[in-house]
C-alpha cells in the first residue's frame, strides 16, 4: 500500500523543483501532496497570496486571492472571499483554511484515470479529495522565490 500512495504521488508530479506543495493534512509519504502555483507580494507591511488551488484535489479551477497585514509577531492573517491563511513568511508555509469552494469528485476521477493510474492509486486519490471536500484545510509550503517585494 505505501508504494502504491508513494507512485500515486510521484505521477502527480508533487514535490519538484521550486514548486509549492499543498499539502492535505493526514497523509503520510506525501500522499496528501500536490504542485502548486502560488504568489506572494509583500509591500511593507501588507501581504497578498494567489493561487489556485490543484484541479488534481478539487477537480475545478478555484482561484484564491487573499490579503492581509504581518503582525509584529511575523505572523500574517490572510483574508479573501473563499480563503483565509495564516502565513509565516520567515518559516515559508502558510496554513489556509477554506469555505465556498467548487469540488467536482466526477473530473478529479478523470483527470487521475487520465494519467493512466491504477484502481487503487485512482481510490486514494479520490478518498484524499472527499477528506478535503468535508474538511477543507491544507498547508501550503512554498519557495522564498514566489515572494514578490
Amino acid at each position: 500500500m505505501i508504494k502504491k500512495l508513494l507512485a500515486f504521488g510521484l505521477v502527480l508530479g508533487f514535490q519538484t523543483g521550486h514548486a509549492s506543495v499543498y499539502q492535505v493534512p493526514g497523509y503520510e509519504n506525501k500522499s496528501g501532496d500536490f504542485e502548486m502555483d502560488f504568489k506572494m507580494k509583500r509591500e511593507g507591511n501588507t501581504i497578498e497570496a494567489r493561487y489556485t488551488l490543484p484541479e488534481d484535489l478539487v477537480g475545478a479551477k478555484n482561484r484564491v486571492r487573499a490579503s492581509g497585514i504581518v503582525g509584529e509577531d511575523g505572523i500574517a492573517t490572510l483574508v479573501g472571499h473563499n480563503a483565509e491563511l495564516t502565513c509565516q513568511q520567515s518559516k515559508l508555509i502558510c496554513h489556509a483554511k477554506y469555505k465556498n469552494l467548487n469540488i467536482d469528485l466526477d473530473v478529479v476521477r478523470s483527470r487521475l484515470e487520465k494519467k493512466g493510474l491504477d484502481r487503487n492509486q485512482i481510490e486514494s486519490g479520490l478518498e484524499i479529495s472527499r477528506h478535503f471536500a468535508g474538511d477543507p484545510i491544507g498547508i501550503i509550503y512554498f519557495d522564498s522565490s514566489e515572494v514578490e517585494k
